[in-house]
């Protein structure tokens, strides 16, 4: 997802699998770093609530 440039979908895989580096990875390599990161607090706000998950 990444090589192809859909940010979103990687970012949105990278949560369901807990790889916090594909996540970063998403991040850091998109064209718009504020809108993709703006876009990963929604979605972790509405997917992350296990403890554990939050302290890694």
């Amino acid at each position: 997802c990444i090589l192809d440039g859909k940010f979103q979908q990687a970012m949105g895989m990278a949560i369901e699998c807990r790889r916090l580096d594909k996540l970063e990875e998403a991040i850091t390599r998109s064209d718009n770093v504020q809108g993709t990161l703006a876009y990963c607090i929604n979605v972790s706000h509405s997917y992350v609530n296990r403890r554990e998950y939050r302290r890694e």
